[in-house]
């Protein structure tokens, strides 16, 4: 609010309970998207989905960030 960017204290507050509110829409999708590939894998009794060599890829890609 000192640097201008809002008029007031309550439209800051509306700004980031909007930001908050959009951020946990876009959680809910993933969450709904989770739950889905579990109740997949309850039925097939398997991980529903496999990317080859998906986890050799993730170590490689953490041992060169550090």
């Amino acid at each position: 609010m000192e640097l201008g960017v809002f008029k007031s204290r309550s439209e800051a507050v509306r700004a980031l309970v909007k930001i908050g509110i959009e951020e946990l829409s876009d959680l809910a999708v993933i969450v709904d998207a989770c739950e889905k590939l579990f109740e997949l894998e309850r039925r097939l009794g398997d991980i529903p989905i496999r990317f080859r060599g998906g986890f050799k890829e993730l170590i490689e890609m953490r041992e060169r960030s550090y």
